[in-house]
């Protein structure tokens, strides 16, 4: 939520950014014969290019936000991925020493209770071991 409020503040700034730079561009243009009378087209160049470094360093803002976005959301499924691969081998040491301590008919009722509770299933009809 963070990066996404940070990237819709960096946007609209970005679009003013460029409206102020096609508002030199736009008034230049619509009076060139001034600005060349005078001979100011290196002044009017440089302004202009002025206006867009605003809008450039805004940009790289923007980027690096997204970036971290992206990181960010990449780093949580990988996480969310590491749990379940480890709560699954769990599952699977914990039955392999459960069958080679206990009889056929115990450990039917444990992988029962086990599927019951990974599925975070509450119903009060389901017997599990302490039934």
């Amino acid at each position: 939520m963070f990066f996404i409020s940070c990237l819709q503040q960096l946007s609209k700034k970005i679009q003013d950014s460029l409206a102020r730079a096609n508002e030199v561009a736009d008034e230049v243009c619509s009076s060139m014969r001034t600005v060349c009378s005078f001979a100011m087209e290196r002044d009017e160049a440089k302004r202009y290019s002025e206006r867009l470094q605003e809008t450039y360093k805004l940009k790289k803002k923007e980027a690096i936000t997204y970036g971290g976005y992206i990181w960010c959301s990449e780093v949580g499924k990988g996480i969310n991925l590491k749990l379940l691969f480890f709560s699954f081998s769990f599952i699977f040491l914990y039955q392999y020493f459960w069958v080679t301590h206990q009889t056929k008919m115990e450990h039917q009722k444990y992988c029962i209770h086990v599927v019951v509770k990974l599925l975070g299933y509450q119903n009060k009809n389901v017997k599990t071991l302490k039934n």
